[in-house]
């Protein structure tokens, strides 16, 4: 009932009229607006709930392979890089040796651990990828301090022969690769990444020997040396198990090898001149 009651007699109540408010218009306005919310809210859910539905179908069905895909070859990729990484001090040691003194190595036939080939830690003949980046590392640090002797060092000189040294690795990789695919060997990537990294090894070795003797002499003794050790590592850790081809492509890389450590070594002689 609508109205309200002010306290009064029933006179009172008889001469003052029930005020009684006209609703009609509001109610239609409100049943209106509701009929107009309820409309235009429910063609929205719908169109949302298509578009999730189509997003998770178009997921489900072409995204989630690719994306599978690429998380495996991910796995794939940090398993083989730990493969190359896994190393010891034994195996460091090991490894050195070998690449300076490989004359004394008769079995070159890598070592094999439940039908794959053994892990560095296991296999000096394996191939890593530790030492070759610490031998790049420490070769740059090294020109860096002939630099700094002969009066030419500076910042920019540093960064350009890490840039240039970089990208010489880069085109030689790319050539090597080149010539293991015309002449149809086997080659994976890391492991050819290794092989033609491992002069920085003998490179250092002979830099070593100018810085702490300054002597023409030793320059060429060591340089000598170093060269027909990594050729005779190469040609033997690359002919061991395949064809003539292979044969040749050990020969080239071997030739090639020695030419860039008499190259890149012959900076150190500025030492000499100097002294």
């Amino acid at each position: 009932m609508s109205g309200f009651y002010d306290g009064g007699n029933g006179d009172q109540m008889q001469q003052q009229p029930y005020f009684v408010p006209d609703y009609s218009n509001n109610n239609n306005n409100n049943i209106s607006n509701s009929n107009n919310n309820n409309n235009e809210g429910i063609p929205f859910n719908i169109n949302e709930q298509l578009l999730t539905s189509a997003a998770g179908m178009f997921t489900q069905q072409y995204a989630q392979p690719h994306l599978n895909t690429v998380h495996n070859m991910t796995q794939q990729l940090n398993g083989k890089l730990k493969y190359y990484f896994n190393v010891d001090h034994q195996y460091v040691k090991k490894k050195i040796l070998l690449l300076l003194f490989p004359f004394t190595q008769k079995d070159w036939y890598r070592g094999v651990k439940e039908g794959k080939v053994a892990p560095p830690t296991e296999d000096k003949l394996a191939y890593d990828l530790y030492i070759p980046l610490m031998a790049l590392i420490t070769y740059i640090l090294t020109m860096g301090y002939i630099l700094g002797a002969t009066g030419k060092f500076t910042p920019d000189e540093l960064g350009i022969m890490f840039s240039s040294t970089f990208g010489f690795l880069v085109f030689e990789f790319l050539v090597t690769k080149a010539a293991a695919f015309v002449l149809a060997v086997s080659s994976p990537i890391y492991e050819l990444i290794a092989l033609i990294t491992y002069k920085y090894v003998s490179i250092l070795v002979v830099l070593f020997a100018v810085i702490f003797t300054r002597s023409e002499i030793a320059f060429y003794v060591s340089c000598g040396w170093v060269s027909l050790a990594l050729a005779y590592f190469v040609f033997k850790s690359v002919s061991s198990y395949e064809s003539s081809k292979a044969k040749l492509f050990a020969v080239i890389v071997a030739v090639v090898q020695v030419c860039l450590i008499v190259l890149f070594s012959i900076s150190s002689l500025t030492l000499i001149t100097t002294a």
